[in-house]
């Protein structure tokens, strides 16, 4: 059997795991963490993005279904209220750090600006896209608030 690896395995590639946790420990993101840890979490927003997740129950479901293949990522099952808490508990700067150190890999790898070749560029568009997508809407709070 040919052996073949998924899109968020190849996504996942990019992001230097080192780097990943030496932010999470400036942050002190994985402190008093049980089940979800801030590389879980990503995992599971960047898996949302890829299968169009649209809420919480869809995005737990789903993982629920491929927890088997996604168990080597460190996920293990988890409930809605846990990606919640983690949502809202977890500092926003821990992943803004990873967005600008794969920005400024980008930086490094595109051609200079009078360059003809626009593909780089594409893919950093296509990277800004993908973290603008993973943003929150706002804190949970304000949104219970209007219920």
């Amino acid at each position: 059997m040919a052996h073949s690896n998924t899109v968020l395995y190849q996504m996942l590639q990019f992001i230097p795991r080192y780097e990943f946790n030496r932010t999470v420990n400036a942050h002190n993101g994985d402190k008093r963490v049980r089940k979800l840890t801030c590389f879980g979490l990503l995992v599971c927003h960047l898996y949302a993005q890829l299968t169009r997740q649209v809420s919480l129950r869809d995005l737990t479901t789903t993982i629920r279904a491929k927890l088997g293949r996604l168990y080597y990522l460190g996920i293990r099952n988890f409930s809605r209220s846990t990606v919640a808490e983690a949502n809202e508990k977890r500092s926003y700067k821990i992943f803004e750090g990873l967005f600008y150190l794969l920005y400024s890999r980008c930086r490094e790898k595109s051609p200079r600006p009078n360059s003809d070749s626009g593909i780089s560029y594409i893919l950093l568009i296509l990277l800004l896209l993908t973290f603008a997508c993973l943003s929150l809407d706002g804190p949970s709070s304000e949104r219970g608030k209007e219920r």
